[in-house]
């Protein structure tokens, strides 16, 4: 709720997605929360699996949004990701490049299938 997004807090949620077999518990922390900002800082806390076989493992995977209003009807959009490159996850970059892309091109509005990936596997 929006009323528990204050400074500090730690939230929690699970996720499935097409990189596990099952949920991944995530920590969402505010970082900072007002009418013209919001930070917001997530990591998984639980490792993510594939059918046995670990992914990445607690901490793994980072995700740091900065929303900030621009003008009264603007608002701009900054993240960082991070991903603990490990024995499962090198020479796998492109993914990584593409998710994020599609992920910026979602909160643009920009279709995704109107361009090409930005990284080839």
């Amino acid at each position: 709720m929006p009323a528990e997004m204050v400074p500090g807090a730690d939230l929690y949620f699970a996720q499935k997605d097409s990189r596990s077999s099952g949920e991944v518990i995530y920590r969402m922390r505010v970082l900072d929360h007002g009418p013209s900002r919001v930070a917001i800082a997530v990591e998984n806390i639980t490792a993510v699996r594939f059918l046995l076989v670990p992914l990445f493992a607690p901490s793994d995977l980072r995700c740091t949004s900065y929303l900030e209003r621009l003008s009264p009807e603007v608002w701009g959009y900054y993240g960082l990701w991070g991903i603990r490159a490990g024995a499962q996850t090198s020479r796998h970059e492109a993914l990584s490049v593409n998710r994020a892309l599609a992920f910026y091109r979602h909160l643009a509005g920009i279709p995704t299938n109107q361009e090409p990936p930005a990284a080839r596997r």
